[in-house]
């Protein structure tokens, strides 16, 4: 495996529609869960990380990435040139948010969230010499109607750390939703400092 030495100043933030090919970034690991109709795949990266949620024929991607030219697709919200960073969108039944967050490593730089094992991934990248290495955490927890995710991603060589928290949120009358209209997108709320 190739060393991975990135910067949490170039990590960007993307919203794609559609299945966006990640293999360009690297995929490391990756693990897909159903969440009520629907389909989630949590992906760690060369890069950082990827969520993809599939409803019927539609897709959404959320990704943070150091090399955010190497994707191609749809881009529907692009930020991270400054942290904090929030961003949201609702898509007909469904309501997503994303909020990043930076912080300085202090030894606790783990998930905040309480995440079954199994409903976590944890890669830790190789770095030469006695550098400590990065980590991504992602963790996710579906309730009723929201499904929340939590990601941190380290960068020991900068003491820098930046933590992602999403959720997807499914209105009660939607439970059977099978496609969302490109049609029917909302104009984005983002906000930044």
């Amino acid at each position: 495996m190739d060393t991975v030495l990135h910067s949490a100043s170039t990590l960007r933030y993307l919203l794609l529609s559609g299945r966006t090919r990640l293999e360009p970034l690297r995929i490391f690991e990756c693990r897909r869960v159903k969440w009520l109709d629907h389909w989630v795949t949590f992906y760690a990266l060369g890069t950082s990380h990827a969520i993809r949620f599939e409803y019927g024929d539609t897709a959404l991607t959320e990704l943070l990435t150091c090399v955010p030219a190497a994707v191609q697709g749809h881009v529907l919200e692009h930020g991270g040139e400054h942290f904090p960073y929030t961003a949201s969108r609702t898509f007909d039944n469904l309501s997503y948010r994303c909020r990043l967050t930076p912080f300085d490593l202090c030894g606790r730089d783990g998930l905040q969230g309480p995440f079954s094992r199994e409903d976590q991934i944890t890669f830790k990248y190789r770095v030469e010499g006695d550098l400590e290495e990065p980590v991504t955490h992602i963790g996710w927890r579906g309730r009723e109607n929201t499904l929340s995710v939590e990601t941190v991603h380290t960068y020991p060589h900068e003491g820098q750390g930046v933590r992602s928290k999403s959720t997807f949120e499914i209105s009660c009358r939607s439970v059977g939703l099978r496609g969302l209209p490109a049609a029917q997108l909302s104009p984005p709320s983002t906000t930044q400092p």
